[in-house]
């Protein structure tokens, strides 16, 4: 077995790390990704490119958009992070039905960052080639990337981050070529890290109704030197974001979910889907190449839940049944992935073992819940001894007493992601064995559990 993984989306063997351009084409879901194609460190970045009918099956495309502008000098243009959509009437220039994508335009000299913009870049063909259309956002300062566009109105509305101020500023188009500033967010209290990759999306309530949730990738909750992601619900009115309350809760507990972003494109009515990377900057250019480095976590269909007249976001993992056999009783096979569904709300302890092919004891991943609904996920008797000194951890959330009991754990290879309460409680962690490896499963607990396993390998 490798540790290459089966439901998630990885490369062949380079870094990659934010998802890009999430936008839905021609009944394909294309996922545009920060990748270096020339080794499995960050360098050189431009988007990659994969396709997927099912968010779960993928197949990797030749790079899409690529660094330009080599001088004299010595400075190149990068291609940081971004958004597309389809743009139905052309109003861009490009023609109708032009994939449109809008990304920071990173300038540097070696290691020496000189600026960054948001520059245009049209597809007629499906993302395959672009043509160039030029600078479209430039406010002259050094940080300022990561733009998500969407429609809005009658015309388009864009966040873009300014990170080393703590701040999302939005900006509205007609056309998408000519943005008028048109409001600004910024809060106190999660400013250890600049502020990236923000995602502003219309989440429906269930029960009825809808609000909008802005996401924004910073701290974590655990503090430096980990990076995490946060979210707060209120209403966007097409110049500004406004918050119900000004509670800022994390996205997801776990270590490693980051500059996560919706789809443009889903049909009518269909929930946003959120796809992020499963990374850390803490480590992620630390940890054992495979030989790739980095992949994305498995997408989420998002919905909010009120909870005492307050908002929560839930998150559950798109359907991988087509991908699984039945569900079977918990066995001593020997497996590299699974879904495992837990009900009840009494304390668990799910244990995950790796072991080589010698059959050699590589480490363990312990999931528990107490009797107190605390969740935890810990990884650090699975550590190998030359992986970096904050990888090993454990994170702990608390359930919400009276949410939904069920908690489901997607384990595959080297990521484990848990879903607790229903989508309320979601944490995903690396987990990183020393050698190529493959797990065994311990449960004691009274709650009724399901195992499910791939049908066969492939995808990713």
């Amino acid at each position: 077995m490798t540790a290459r993984p089966l439901l998630h989306f990885a490369t062949a063997a380079e870094w990659i790390n934010d998802p890009n351009g999430l936008v839905v084409h021609d009944g394909e879901y294309h996922l545009f990704f920060q990748h270096n194609p020339h080794g499995s460190q960050w360098g050189q970045m431009g988007w990659g490119h994969a396709v997927s009918a099912d968010l779960v099956t993928w197949r990797q495309l030749p790079s899409s958009l690529t660094p330009y502008d080599h001088d004299a000098s010595g400075a190149v243009t990068m291609i940081f992070s971004g958004s597309a959509l389809i743009d139905p009437a052309g109003v861009a220039g490009a023609g109708a039905g032009a994939m449109i994508a809008c990304f920071t335009a990173h300038r540097r000299r070696g290691e020496e960052p000189l600026g960054e913009c948001q520059a245009l870049a049209a597809s007629i063909d499906g993302g395959a080639t672009w043509t160039h259309l030029g600078v479209v956002l430039d406010r002259q300062r050094r940080e300022f990337r990561d733009p998500k566009i969407f429609p809005h109105g009658d015309g388009f509305a864009m966040a873009v981050a300014v990170p080393d101020e703590h701040a999302v500023e939005f900006y509205g188009s007609g056309d998408l070529r000519h943005w008028e500033l048109t409001g600004r967010f910024s809060r106190t209290g999660v400013t250890d890290r600049v502020w990236e990759c923000p995602d502003l999306a219309l989440v429906p309530i269930e029960g009825g109704g809808a609000a909008w949730v802005l996401c924004w990738s910073a701290d974590h909750p655990s503090g430096p030197p980990y990076s995490g992601m946060h979210y707060l619900v209120g209403d966007f009115d097409g110049r500004t974001f406004t918050p119900f309350d000004e509670t800022i809760r994390p996205v997801d507990y776990g270590k490693d979910f980051f500059a996560a972003v919706t789809y443009n494109g889903l049909p009518a009515g269909a929930p946003p889907v959120m796809v992020g990377w499963a990374g850390n900057w803490a480590y992620a250019s630390a940890l054992p190449a495979l030989p790739w480095r980095g992949m994305m976590a498995l997408p989420r269909r998002l919905a909010l839940r009120r909870v005492e007249g307050t908002l929560h976001l839930v998150q559950r993992p798109v359907d991988v049944d087509h991908r699984l056999d039945p569900p079977q009783s918990l066995s001593n096979d020997a497996f590299a992935a699974a879904q495992i569904d837990i009900a009840g709300a009494e304390p668990f302890r799910l244990v995950l073992t790796a072991r080589s092919a010698a059959s050699f004891d590589l480490g363990e991943v312990a999931i528990e819940r107490d009797a107190t609904g605390v969740i935890s996920v810990d990884r650090r008797r699975l550590a190998a001894a030359d992986q970096p000194t904050p990888y090993p951890s454990i994170e702990r959330a608390q359930v919400r007493p009276g949410a939904p009991d069920d908690v489901r754990v997607i384990v595959d290879h080297s990521v484990v992601e848990v879903f607790a309460g229903d989508g309320e409680t979601v944490l995903t962690t690396l987990a990183i064995p020393a050698a190529r490896w493959v797990l065994h499963a311990e449960y004691s607990g009274r709650g009724e559990i399901k195992f499910r396993l791939p049908r066969h390998e492939g995808g990713g």
